[in-house]
């Protein structure tokens, strides 16, 4: 049910419910089904991968990381801000 619920969220899905998948590839039109079945295998195959649970601790670390590079951004906006403030002339 897990790969047929994403499946249904991509693009090649139809009103009707039927799933679309062209080929153009060669001239011919047994080449072109082969091929579109090796797409929708492909699709299956994507599809079927869960994605892991991220642990707490990897979560931590992406804080973290995303804190630091905000300070570091800051940090940057404030160098560039005090330059330009150096070259202006008061009138």
């Amino acid at each position: 049910m897990y790969v047929y619920n994403v499946l249904k969220e991509g693009k090649r899905m139809n009103k009707k419910g039927e799933f679309v998948i062209t080929s153009t590839k060669t001239r011919t039109q047994k080449g072109n089904i082969d091929d579109a079945l090796l797409k929708l295998k492909q699709l299956i195959e994507e599809a079927s991968v869960v994605p892991k649970e991220t642990s707490e601790e990897q979560k931590e670390v992406v804080r973290q990381l995303q804190k630091k590079a905000n300070t570091m951004r800051l940090k940057e906006k404030m160098f560039n801000k005090l330059k330009k403030q150096s070259r202006r002339k008061d009138w």
